[in-house]
């Protein structure tokens, strides 16, 4: 289990660093999420061709949720559109 040292930051962004941090998707949260394989997000990422931002702890990568449903809202489209 990871630390978060929020010590410093004030009462109400106390609350909103430690939600960030819930919101932060793994790889294979997002393939989940997005029905799509995990070659793909790791494709992407080597390409850095992904549509939203990435954040990497240490080595790993990380995907907000809201960013990815930023995304996703953005790529709706009506219904009979092209």
């Amino acid at each position: 289990m990871y630390t978060i040292h929020t010590e410093t930051l004030p009462t109400a962004d106390k609350k909103n660093h430690i939600d960030e941090l819930r919101g932060l998707l793994t790889v294979d949260d997002l393939s989940a999420l997005l029905k799509i394989n995990k070659s793909w997000v790791y494709g992407k990422l080597h390409s850095r061709t992904l549509p939203f931002p990435v954040v990497y702890v240490g080595r790993f990568p990380r995907f907000r949720a809201a960013d990815v449903a930023r995304y996703l809202e953005s790529q709706t489209r009506p219904a009979g559109a092209a």
